[in-house]
């Protein structure tokens, strides 16, 4: 009977039919997967290296944005995100095994969305088109080190982390249901472009897909009263 009870609460508001007010801010966090495509070797010239990006198996990471609506079907905003890869998965190259890298990310972005409707679906519902450029930090560490310095003084180990200049571009279609009036969820697909400058390995650039999912906090609304 419990469970029925939960279920009722926690579906109430889906077929409620009061409506909510419109509201000016958004506040997303989200939950990210990405999966990475390309080849899992780079050749240059006479030379083969790893992808770092395409030999990590797992790929997840998390999102906070803020958008304000500027106009009816536009909003304007910035956001950040941390991207997680690792389980290095070429037997190959145990040298970068373990490894990890981490992506840190700023992004201005431009959201297109269905405007909002004073009664009908679309009271709830918004279909969302976001663009957005980005640029960080791209973060590697090892376990163990890639080479070994020698000197007449002795040995030294290279490098065990570095960071780097990451910069793109990401765009990605979804839909956002207002749960209550100031909550809501969204769930985006999207795929993103981004280069990076390392001197440590050899990708230049790595293309993903991401499917990202989570809550949204709706805030400022709206209040108008009709008569």
């Amino acid at each position: 009977m419990k469970k029925y009870l939960f279920l009722f609460l926690l579906f109430t508001p889906l077929f409620s039919l009061a409506q909510i007010i419109d509201n000016q801010l958004d506040i997303q966090v989200g939950f990210v997967y990405n999966s990475f495509y390309g080849e899992e070797e780079i050749r240059e010239n006479d030379f083969i290296f790893p992808s770092v990006y395409n030999n990590m198996e797992n790929h997840s990471g998390y999102s906070v944005r803020a958008s304000y609506k500027f106009k009816p079907m536009l909003s304007l905003g910035l956001g950040l995100s941390a991207s997680h890869l690792s389980g290095w998965d070429d037997e190959h190259y145990p040298l970068f095994s373990p490894s990890s890298l981490t992506n840190f990310l700023f992004l201005p972005l431009a959201k297109f969305h269905t405007p909002f409707y004073e009664s009908g679906i679309f009271n709830r519902l918004k279909l969302l088109v976001e663009v957005s450029p980005h640029i960080g930090v791209s973060h590697i560490a090892w376990e163990q080190p890639l080479f070994v310095i020698e000197s007449e003084t002795g040995t030294m180990n290279g490098p065990m982390e570095q960071n780097d200049l990451i910069w793109g571009v990401q765009g990605s279609v979804g839909i956002e249901f207002t749960l209550w009036q100031d909550a809501g969820v969204f769930c985006n697909y999207g795929v993103s472009q981004h280069w990076v400058d390392s001197k440590l390995y050899n990708d230049s650039s790595a293309f993903s897909s991401f499917i990202e999912a989570g809550m949204v906090l709706k805030l400022y609304p709206n209040k108008h009263f009709y008569y």
